[in-house]
Order: structure tokens, then sequence, then C-alpha cells
């Protein structure tokens, strides 16, 4: 499938034929990110090593009711696409970060917090089934931003330095993730 490359092989010592040495091919496939919230929405592309190829910092359309969110993910997700130069089928799947409280094991956001016109359009809204009906891509994970970010601290952050932490966020309201043995805490 292309995912890994041989970058030489090994010297070593010992009797016998020297190993290939592998490394992720990183541009075997991509990845978008998606971080939506009332005031700005972000999308990038990443290759698989993390290194961002394109992205997109707008704020958002309206978004009054579920048509139009799913219209504006949509729209984002092929013009992320489109400012990538990539093709379509590279696209291995699509991360959502959403500023409010979502089940990530069935993709449900419950609602946004104090945003007039929002909160009634996001309430209790099956965000992963519809953009698997919508944007066929073989992984969508849906998730809130401050689970993601804790995630993100483990990977590359000061979290890789401990496995057990809290991750803070302090922005338009308070969250947190609980992250134990370097994974967020779900419950």
């Amino acid at each position: 499938r292309g995912l890994l490359r041989e970058t030489g092989r090994s010297g070593g010592e010992s009797s016998g034929r020297p190993s290939d040495l592998l490394a992720i091919n990183p541009h075997a496939g991509y990845a978008i990110g998606l971080d939506i919230d009332s005031g700005r929405q972000i999308a990038v592309m990443v290759n698989l090593t993390g290194e961002i190829i394109a992205s997109l910092d707008e704020p958002p359309p309206s978004q009054s009711n579920r048509q139009e969110i799913t219209a504006n993910l949509e729209s984002l997700t092929a013009r992320i696409i489109e400012k990538a130069g990539l093709p379509r089928q590279k696209v291995f799947g699509i991360g959502l970060g959403l500023r409010r409280t979502v089940d990530p094991v069935t993709g449900v956001a419950y609602g946004w917090p104090n945003i007039p016109g929002w909160e009634a359009a996001w309430n209790d809204f099956p965000v992963r089934e519809v953009l698997q009906a919508d944007i066929p891509f073989p992984h969508i994970m849906v998730d809130d931003i401050v689970r993601a970010l804790g995630v993100a601290e483990a990977n590359y952050g000061s979290g890789r330095l401990d496995e057990d932490f809290l991750y803070l966020l302090a922005d338009t309201g308070i969250g947190m993730a609980i992250m134990l043995n370097g994974a967020p805490y779900i419950g």
C-alpha cells in the first residue's frame, strides 16, 4: 500500500544480512483536521507524519440549522482538499473537534452553549453519522476539542514526558481533558 519506505540498511556488527530500515511514507495518505467554533473555523490537511500541507482559518458562516452545518463542513472539507492540491482518494479521514460536549464513541454533539441560533441546531446532533453519509471517508472522528488538544499534548508537547496529566483550556469557556496512560479518559 506504500505506507512504508526503505531508508537504508543497518550497519550492524552481527553476522548475517543487514536489516532494512523502514520509515512511514509521509505522502502515502493524508488526514483533515477541523476545529469549529462560533468565532472561527480552522481546517488543516496533514500528511502521515503530522506535517501541515495546507490550512484555512476563517470566520464560520451562519449555522442556524443542521443543513447549514452540514453544508459548511462539506464546503470546508472540499476547500482544504483543493487548497492542498490532493486527490480526494488520498485522504484517509477527518477529525472534527467541537467546542462542546461530544460523545466520541457515538459522534453525537450535545448542543452549543451561549451562542444564539447555534444551540438548537447542535443539540443531540449525530455529527459523525451525518458526515459518514455526506462525506464518505474511511475514518471520521468527532470529539470535544479539549480532549483532542489533550491528545496533541500527549503526542507532541510536554505530555510526552508524563503519561498521566490534566489538560486545561481557558478560552471562551473552561474545559479539561484527563489523560491516563497517554490516552484521554472518556466518561
